[in-house]
């Protein structure tokens, strides 16, 4: 019984020390994280093309980022919030006018950075 109870924690203790598998849906978490976090000021950006670029369908990304507790186009707004922040927030940027850091932010006018 002792030697049987070794050879479990041996082989646990080698189970633990083998590096941990992303899962397909935590590897297309991270790659359309990564188009989002490129592609945001793109107006035409989409769950489509998001999806596209991340090699999933539509549908399985809405179901990875709801089981992440967000929504794609909810992470794109994000970005483009905080890419037009750190623009307001910068003195090289005091003198543009609104509407055109909401376009290199992604948004269609000020009035929509303004609504976001």
């Amino acid at each position: 019984l002792e030697r049987l109870l070794h050879e479990m924690l041996l082989a646990l203790k080698a189970d633990a020390d083998q590096p941990v598998r992303a899962t397909h849906a935590d590897q297309a978490f991270t790659r359309a994280m990564a188009v989002v976090k490129t592609e945001f000021a793109d107006p035409a950006i989409s769950t489509q093309s998001v999806a596209a670029h991340a090699r999933v369908s539509p549908r399985q990304l809405e179901r990875v980022f709801r089981a992440h507790g967000t929504t794609i186009m909810g992470e794109v707004r994000r970005a483009r919030l905080a890419h037009a922040s750190g623009l307001l927030g910068d003195e090289r940027f005091a003198q543009h006018p609104i509407g055109r850091i909401a376009r290199a932010s992604g948004f269609s006018n000020g009035s929509s950075l303004a609504r976001a």
